[in-house]
């Protein structure tokens, strides 16, 4: 059985006192399927620059992956 990676997307998690239990997420759909984890956690960090008193809580990218049960 072979698994074949369909999609992917990030969802990024942003700390302050101001959002509901102090964390807010943001999901990314449509990530490419080669995507950069280093270039991923930038793009997080450079959200969080945009967002005043706000700190990174980090990033988990999420993988979709159909089963090929005719492949080995």
């Amino acid at each position: 059985m072979k698994l074949n990676l369909v999609s992917q997307e990030v969802k990024y998690t942003f700390l302050n006192e101001k959002y509901h239990k102090g964390e807010k997420t943001r999901l990314f759909r449509n990530v490419k399927n080669d995507a950069d984890p280093a270039k991923l956690h930038a793009f997080g960090e450079a959200l969080v620059s945009l967002q005043t008193g706000d700190e990174y809580g980090g990033a988990v990218l999420i993988q979709h992956q159909q089963l090929d049960p005719e492949q080995a």
